[in-house]
């Protein structure tokens, strides 16, 4: 079941109106499906008019089509999917969901860093389901009327990846699994009007929570995730006028809660003066906004 985002949702804050003039409605949309968003699975939809492509590929044929289902998305008309990195919750789907649109006559681009693609695990039981796409760290490319530029993350894979997405007068910030935001990071999560950010967990929950002493260390450091806090500060640091959504990602089941990190981004988002709804995404259920 998904969860449509809008001014009745009850996971957002509504905020002071700004004393500055608040920029109207996008005459070209985009639209953020998000799947499912965790350490178990990770993908999600971006739509704007005609044009749908996928950020990461790590679920399930069944999650894959109920959340296109949810976003009222034809599978065959994905023309494209990003890659954020090779870690296997972001890219287990891709044998299922491939063979699954190649079953509707689609071939969508798959777009990776150079090296990464091999990196993805059973990677040669899918070749010919794809049309393989390289992209580079601080390039621009664009996918039918939407432009995409790609800014480095902060995380131990090889290559990781998040993505600024823009149309003719909107934009999209995504940005899952970064220890730390760097500097090109944060330029192009600037002035959006949906912002992805990640709140992986909570400080103390993790502290005495059941991992062992070497994973909390590797998920706190800078290479690992960030912390509902970080996020937090961050989001308070992009915040604009433009600025309408934000969903926290990847929320942690055994670190974090789902209300946790939507209440830090309140509080941080309270010293602002804007109007801005908090949403935490979902392992289980599609988060759709628009």
């Amino acid at each position: 079941m998904a969860w449509l985002v809008d001014n009745s949702a009850q996971t957002h804050l509504q905020l002071k109106k700004s004393s500055e003039t608040v920029p109207v409605r996008p005459t070209h949309p985009i639209e953020l499906d998000v799947i499912a968003s965790g350490s178990k699975g990770n993908a999600s939809l971006v739509q704007c008019d005609e044009d749908v492509f996928m950020i990461d590929c790590g679920v399930t044929r069944k999650a894959f089509l109920q959340g296109c289902a949810d976003a009222d998305v034809d599978p065959k008309d994905i023309h494209s999917i990003l890659i954020t990195h090779e870690h296997s919750d972001h890219t287990k789907g891709l044998g299922v969901v491939l063979r699954e649109m190649s079953k509707r006559g689609a071939h969508p681009a798959l777009f990776t860093l150079d090296g990464v693609r091999e990196q993805i695990p059973h990677i040669e039981k899918i070749d010919g389901l794809y049309t393989p796409e390289v992209m580079d760290i601080n390039s621009e490319f664009s996918l039918g009327a939407l432009r995409v530029s790609v800014f480095p993350t902060s995380h131990d894979a090889m290559c990781p990846v998040g993505f600024r997405i823009t149309s003719a007068d909107d934009a999209l910030g995504f940005m899952t699994d970064s220890g730390c935001v760097l500097e090109q990071a944060e330029e192009k999560l600037q002035n959006c009007r949906i912002l992805a950010i990640e709140a992986n967990y909570d400080v103390e929950m993790l502290k005495n929570g059941p991992y062992p002493q070497h994973l909390k260390q590797r998920i706190k450091s800078d290479s690992g995730h960030l912390s509902n806090d970080q996020c937090a500060q961050e989001v308070a640091k992009l915040a604009t006028p433009r600025l309408e959504h934000v969903i926290a990602m990847h929320i942690s089941e055994h670190n974090n809660t789902y209300g946790q990190p939507v209440r830090a981004i309140e509080a941080a988002l309270q010293q602002t003066d804007f109007d801005v709804q908090v949403h935490a995404s979902s392992q289980r259920h599609s988060v759709i906004v628009k």
